[in-house]
């Protein structure tokens, strides 16, 4: 975490640190993903030892707006989080741990009974973070999901897709959007009629589990398919 003051004899520039800024965030792979203020119940959700430990790195995240950059690498994720206002800028960057799929697979017997039972099944499929492509781990349970609408030409589903409360509404309703029509666009590829498909994202809404600790928060990001 570190906190960018002016030099001793030039004026701090805000828009001068920001172009810089964003420029070297570019130039090392770096994509925005959020801007603007971060929600107040997300800063107060965070533990006290982690908002302890980052808030130098966040400025006055309660009052000034921030940049969300993320460099995506094969065996992590570099997370930066930028803020600037006319007094100073401040800069906190996060390296994630290596993506471990944790999908457990739904066999096609398992999915129509659920979905007889209860119309709806959770279906494990796995993507980087924060983005919408599938994983190649989510394969055998896109194939499960092939043979149940293979098996049953008159079934029709809803592709529902959710996120957990990280970041903003606007971004986590794109980024759930994208994600359902990935695994729609996968069925249709495999041969299923599109017309027998629907796939619409939903952001964080209709959470299933607290958003409080990872486990609720990996509860709350699946890909749910309804019947129609």
């Amino acid at each position: 975490m570190v906190t960018l003051d002016a030099a001793p004899n030039k004026q701090f520039s805000s828009y001068e640190l920001q172009k810089n800024m964003q420029t070297l965030f570019q130039q090392a792979g770096a994509v925005k993903v959020f801007e603007g203020k971060i929600p107040y119940d997300t800063l107060k959700a965070l533990p006290d030892t982690v908002r302890s430990e980052i808030s130098p790195g966040l400025g006055d995240a309660y009052n000034d707006p921030v940049e969300t950059w993320v460099i995506h690498r094969p065996h992590d994720a570099i997370w930066i989080n930028y803020s600037t206002n006319t007094a100073q800028g401040a800069f906190a960057v996060v390296q994630t741990k290596p993506f471990v799929p944790t999908a457990v697979l739904l066999p096609a017997d398992q999915l129509k009974t659920a979905l007889d039972q209860i119309g709806k099944a959770v279906i494990h499929v796995n993507f980087a973070t924060d983005q919408t492509q599938l994983l190649p781990t989510s394969g055998p349970q896109m194939d499960a999901v092939i043979a149940l609408l293979k098996g049953d030409p008159s079934l029709k589903l809803a592709i529902n897709g959710y996120t957990d409360d990280t970041g903003s509404d606007d971004h986590n309703v794109t980024l759930s959007d994208g994600r359902a029509k990935a695994v729609q666009a996968a069925l249709v590829a495999a041969g299923i009629k599109s017309d027998r498909l629907q796939a619409k994202g939903y952001g964080r809404m209709i959470p299933v589990s607290n958003n409080t600790d990872e486990a609720g928060k990996a509860a709350n990001r699946r890909v749910e398919l309804v019947k129609l």
